[in-house]
């Protein structure tokens, strides 16, 4: 629903409004500049290209011209004709660059805010395990999680914990199971044993590769039924 709004506002009504902006003669510079920046959104450029080239005699007035422009001329279609053959190759190519810098540990901590955690008292069989689990290396079982945290900002003063301090090992050919009511953070932890998100702390480790800094190499280990 938010990405029809942005593309509907985005499109219909900022082609219509840089296009009115462009029939006036005091910002008419101004439009011509707006024009080449908004273009980079494809539903943009494909309402203004059809909303000048039925503005072409108008322009031609208003700019002094001596003849109509062709449709396919730069100022009317040619320029949005331009943007659509050449973004989708721009936004193809910022699709790999925003994946691998998500698979980035350092990169993706400047968007994560830890907060300070409630210590709890924990079972004698929990303790044990993280201790296990601390003590032991990382090519030592098949999966390793160590001291798995994930917060999530809600709002500028909000934040919720979604996993605090999970660990756990299994073993080659070992059966797991991971329990717990709704929203105690299962599907969250499957999510960060995937590399679908990032741990805001803690550590993961699938057969010795780290995850996420070597999910390519994870992955090979992983089938995730979700």
């Amino acid at each position: 629903m938010a990405t029809f709004f942005f593309n509907f506002g985005m499109g219909f009504i900022g082609g219509i409004a840089v296009s009115v902006l462009r029939i006036i003669d005091a910002t008419n510079s101004a439009a011509k500049v707006l024009h080449w920046f908004f273009r980079f959104f494809p539903s943009f450029s494909f309402t203004y290209s059809l909303l000048n080239m039925g503005n072409r005699e108008i322009y031609a007035l208003l700019e002094d011209h001596d003849e109509v422009k062709s449709p396919w001329d730069i100022d009317i279609a040619g320029g949005d004709v331009l943007y659509l053959a050449f973004t989708p190759f721009l936004y193809f190519i910022l699709v790999f660059v925003v994946e691998y810098l998500r698979t980035k540990r350092s990169f993706m901590k400047m968007f994560q805010k830890d907060v300070p955690r409630v210590e709890q008292e924990e079972d004698s069989d929990v303790v044990k395990e993280r201790t296990r689990i601390t003590e032991s290396g990382n090519k030592d079982m098949a999966i390793k999680v160590d001291e798995l945290r994930k917060v999530y900002q809600v709002d500028k003063k909000t934040n919720k914990v979604a996993v605090d301090k999970i660990s756990f090992g299994i073993a080659d050919g070992e059966c797991f199971a991971l329990l717990g009511v709704n929203g105690a953070g299962k599907t969250t932890t499957f999510k960060m044993l995937c590399g679908e998100i990032i741990p805001t702390a803690g550590k993961i480790t699938i057969r010795g590769f780290d995850v996420p800094d070597k999910i390519e190499d994870a992955r090979k280990y992983i089938g995730y039924c979700p």
